[in-house]
């Protein structure tokens, strides 16, 4: 439990579904929302999920923390008596992983992209936060380099992997028919993003990875953001603008020389945070992820 408390505060700071939610995942019920006819997000302790159901069975994306397993399945069974069959993880963090290990030893299918596999089998550390290797029976059993296509209850669910924007192991997942995305974390609304570096993350790879995803979204697609509520191709290209925008402020700070405290200082943020701050210190944490970055990367030059 202290792993999780510590996990969920540590991701406080950058999203604004965790930040608004409850203390503990025991704390925190499953909120379903209707998108389309069969297909459903969840919303709870963790990131957001998608849940497709039909005769085939049920197909879910991400299962957030451990605890909340329960209430998922008891959640899906509100809606059809039929079994979840596959659980897509759209990247490895433990808050849409946590599940992998209860859903697997049920006999779930797990997919995902091949850097969630390796990373999910050797752990790691996420904002000081050391995340255990996952058991054998959490581990995605099917896996996918590019992209990957699953057929099931009527829909066409295409899985890509993104540039490593969020982390190196990200995946969209498109619902065809039903034209609905899930971007996972490499597009959280209404917030700055996390970049993870420590899981290959960056800044102009979440960029790209919001383009290539907005390239997919016409003006009725529905887009589950990894945490926040639902959203839509206007609100994924402002985003996008914005971290542009921010990208060349970063990148003409640190070619200037300044330094962190100065650049810090000049709140260079501030038209953006009405929007992408819920909380006093995000684009704070955000602007220094991205200087850090900036200034790393120039290093290399």
């Amino acid at each position: 439990m202290g792993r999780i408390i510590a996990f969920i505060a540590a991701l406080a700071c950058f999203s604004a579904g965790i930040a608004s939610a409850q203390l503990t995942p025991q704390d925190t019920p499953i909120r379903p929302e209707k998108i389309r006819e069969n297909l459903y997000v969840f919303f709870g302790a963790g990131g957001n999920i998608a849940v497709l159901i039909g005769p085939e069975g049920v197909l879910i994306v991400d299962d957030q923390f451990t605890e909340m397993t329960a209430k998922i399945e008891a959640a899906v069974r509100l809606l059809t008596p039929k079994p979840i069959k596959f659980v897509i993880n759209t990247h490895w963090h433990y808050d849409h992983t946590g599940g992998n290990e209860n859903l697997g030893s049920e006999g779930k299918v797990i997919i995902a992209q091949e850097n969630t596999r390796k990373r999910l089998l050797q752990g790691g550390n996420v904002m000081g936060v050391q995340i255990a290797p996952t058991a054998p029976t959490g581990l995605p059993v099917i896996t996918f380099a590019e992209s990957s296509t699953v057929h099931f209850n009527g829909q066409t669910i295409e899985m890509t992997h993104l540039p490593a924007g969020h982390t190196d192991t990200d995946a969209l997942i498109v619902f065809k028919e039903a034209n609905v995305i899930h971007t996972g974390d490499s597009y959280t609304h209404p917030t700055f993003p996390f970049v993870d570096p420590d899981s290959g993350g960056t800044l102009r790879g979440m960029i790209a990875a919001r383009k290539q995803t907005l390239a997919l979204c016409n003006a009725d697609c529905v887009i589950i953001p990894g945490h926040g509520p639902l959203s839509n191709a206007a609100d994924l290209k402002a985003s996008i603008a914005m971290l542009e925008e921010m990208d060349k402020r970063v990148t003409k700070a640190v070619a200037a020389k300044k330094s962190l405290a100065d650049f810090l200082a000049s709140n260079p943020t501030a038209d953006f945070d009405k929007t992408y701050a819920p909380r006093p210190d995000q684009g704070k944490v955000f602007v220094t992820r991205a200087y850090e970055e900036r200034v790393k990367a120039s290093g290399k030059k």
